[in-house]
Order: C-alpha cells, then structure tokens, then sequence
C-alpha cells in the first residue's frame, strides 16, 4: 500500500455524476405519495394511507414503508417506485 500523499488514478471510463450517485429511494411513504400512486383526491389518500397504518398496527408515531403498502395493496414495489419517478 502507498502512502497517503501518493496519487491515485481511476483507470475506469468517466461516468456522469448521476450514475455515480444514483439517489437511493426513500422509505417511508406519505399520504401525498399515496395520492399520486392511486391517482386520488388528498382526502381519499390519506384515509388509504390510514386504513394500511391500522391493518399494520402502527401507532401515531411509527412510519409506514413503501413495502407495507405495496403488499397491502398487491402491487409491485418497482411498479410503486416507478409512478413517482418525475
């Protein structure tokens, strides 16, 4: 090994920033999310947002995840994700 003041070169081809830091997916999913995924009024989504927190046995200060919902509903994860790609 080198010391830590000898340089180092990345022989690998440029990649654009982006590919390098991909942005990770979030993992607690809110009423707003629930809105754009099922295409429904605010009010609407969060009474579906509050029917998977209490078939869950969440309480008020615990979160609910992208994963609880897509299974609660039947759907896709990468489908769920996808619908809220810009």
């Amino acid at each position: 090994m080198g010391s830590p003041s000898q340089a180092y070169y990345c022989l690998a081809p440029a990649l654009p920033i982006h590919a390098i830091m991909s942005k990770k997916p979030r993992l607690c999913i809110y009423p707003k999310d629930v809105e754009i995924i099922l295409d429904l009024s605010p009010r609407q989504a969060f009474r579906r947002y509050q029917t998977v927190k209490d078939a869950y046995g969440k309480l008020k200060h615990q979160e609910l995840t992208f994963r609880e919902f897509a299974d609660y509903y039947g759907l896709p994860l990468d489908d769920v994700y996808d619908k809220l790609q810009p």
